[in-house]
């Protein structure tokens, strides 16, 4: 539920308070190496979350908006927000974020910051955090809803179902009144569309104006198609582009242009993560790494040595050896890719219902290549000693880049990205690592240690839907590496789940997704497995054995 943002400031400074008295300068990342003569505290300030180095997003999924407190600092000084007539008091972005999150608020007499004090605060002090972050979005919020009720909608936005404005500390709406003319204008409200002169917009747009996070503003990107409307006819041509007419569309058509989440989390990755090169050497060492060889002749051992020093440094060259690893499997529709070459779906078939699975695969040294080499595949039980005459599978592959939702088909990938590829399911592996050549070892990676909890026994209700439903499950199997499924001597097939809504998810994807055609299922009731042990972790104090157990 939406909450008001002098509520929220309230509950944020009483986090802070206690936690910072003053600005904190922003520390720099440090190795592994870097941080064992550092003392306790700077280890802290170091590896805490904390909104004003710039590794903490504010984001809402479901409306598709986020963003950073260092984003925010250069969106207020590039636009001026703060109204400086004096030149020597503006604040440029590295100091502004100091005061962005915290127990501060900003004078505008004065044109100074001020330490903000919970008791004695007007209805209108807010902190600078809740004026320039969390007011304009609840004024959008605020908005959209007072817009779809003026049209004669009810408003979901909150939980009473409808929102009227505040006047004079008194709400005029009359829900009698309303209950009785519900019937006489349903028929008015089906048809109803909310446009950018609806009343309410105008305070939508009022707001825009205020800490956009939009590349056209921080940034000074040229890009129309990414403007943060400012005008009626701006809005209307807005929600025209993208449709939008009803409240949750248009809270995501304005938020997302408003405020990106794309655009703040890629911020906040390039910022606060380690290059790929860095990530290899210095902080994931082991995971980043391959198996070591168990077996097989000697003679190999130089080129295996050279592959390894490659995939460590994340080397990139036309004489570097090529290594990807495949983490996952995710499913998407035809129409969300673009590739010119995909064969042709049967005449009248609709594209959005066409499936494909993808394996999303980073490059850890060379260069990934589109249908040029037929690479070799490691599973992640492969070992020298049972390599066997044509043992590890080979195979062409084609390379995608992400792009959101979105799959564009490219020639090549380089070392250190991360992209998707088209044309391993037919290995039935849950993870992959590619490699042109055939003196390679499957990546060691990370072992979660999670197990599956829930079990339920899955089966068709026609028999004659029964090879349908293997096919469905194997494809499952392979998208979500957490499910398990297994087949028992009775001919049951289980299908495990880390919880019951993971398991809701996976039931549904079945159904509608990995199956070739929508089948009817019959789900036996959940088992959950339980057990109790007396054992502990040997060094609980020590984070580094734990991590790389």
């Amino acid at each position: 539920n939406l909450q008001n943002p002098v509520q929220t400031q309230k509950i944020e400074t009483n986090k802070t308070s206690e936690a910072r008295s003053k600005p904190q300068s922003t520390p720099k990342t440090k190795s592994k190496l870097e941080t064992q003569s550092l003392t306790e505290d700077e280890l802290e300030s170091i590896w805490n979350f904390d909104p004003i180095k710039g590794n903490v997003v504010f984001t809402s999924a479901l409306h598709g908006w986020g963003f950073t407190i260092p984003t925010l600092a250069r969106s207020l000084f590039k636009t001026k927000a703060l109204r400086n007539t004096d030149p020597a008091t503006v604040m440029k972005p590295p100091v502004l974020r100091q005061f962005l999150f915290g127990d501060y608020k900003y004078n505008w007499e004065k044109e100074k910051v001020f330490k903000w004090k919970q008791q004695g605060a007007g209805a209108e002090e807010y902190t600078m955090f809740a004026e320039f972050a969390l007011k304009p979005l609840w004024e959008i919020y605020e908005g959209v809803s007072e817009a779809t009720v003026s049209v004669g909608l009810k408003s979901e936005l909150f939980t009473d179902g409808i929102h009227v404005p505040v006047v004079n500390g008194s709400n005029n709406y009359n829900s009698n009144a309303n209950n009785s003319t519900n019937n006489s204008s349903n028929k008015k409200s089906a048809n109803a569309k909310i446009k950018a002169t609806t009343p309410g917009m105008e305070r939508v747009i009022s707001s825009l104006q205020t800490g956009s996070t939009s590349p056209f503003i921080i940034s000074n990107n040229t890009n129309n198609e990414r403007k943060v409307p400012s005008t009626i006819d701006e809005m209307q041509q807005l929600l025209s582009r993208t449709g939008a007419s009803y409240e949750s569309s248009i809270v995501s058509a304005v938020l997302r242009r408003y405020r990106p989440l794309s655009d703040a989390v890629l911020d906040a990755v390039c910022e606060m993560c380690p290059s790929p090169e860095d990530a290899s050497t210095k902080f994931r060492t082991r995971a980043l790494a391959l198996r070591d060889q168990d077996g097989g002749s000697s003679d190999n051992d130089s080129e295996f040595k050279r592959i390894q020093e490659s995939v460590r440094h994340c080397k990139l060259g036309e004489d570097v050896p090529t290594v990807a690893h495949v983490c996952k499997f995710t499913s998407t529709n035809r129409s969300s890719v673009t590739d010119a070459d995909l064969s042709q779906l049967p005449l009248g078939s609709d594209p959005s219902s066409a499936n494909m699975i993808m394996g999303i695969a980073r490059v850890l040294c060379g260069t990934l290549r589109t249908e040029d080499i037929e690479y070799h595949m490691f599973g992640p039980r492969y070992t020298k000693s049972n390599d066997l005459n044509n043992a590890v599978p080979k195979q062409t592959i084609r390379c995608y880049l992400l792009m959101g939702s979105s799959f564009v088909r490219v020639s090549s990938v380089p070392a250190g990205h991360i992209c998707a590829i088209y044309n391993l399911e037919g290995l039935q592996l849950k993870n992959v690592t590619i490699c042109d050549t055939m003196n390679c070892m499957p990546l060691r990676g990370f072992d979660f240690g999670l197990q599956p909890l829930v079990k339920v026994n899955v089966e068709p209700v026609l028999a004659s839907d029964t090879e349908i439903l293997e096919r469905g499950l194997l494809k499952l199997s392979l998208a979500d590496a957490s499910v398990e499924v297994t087949a028992t001597s009775k001919g049951e097939r289980i299908l495990a789940c880390l919880g019951e809504i993971h398991l809701e998810r996976s039931i549904l994807d079945l159904e509608t997704v990995y199956c070739d055609h929508e089948i009817k299922l019959r789900i036996s009731d959940p088992i959950t497995s339980f057990c109790e042990t007396t054992t502990w972790f040997e060094n609980e104090d020590d984070f580094d054995a734990v991590f790389n157990d």
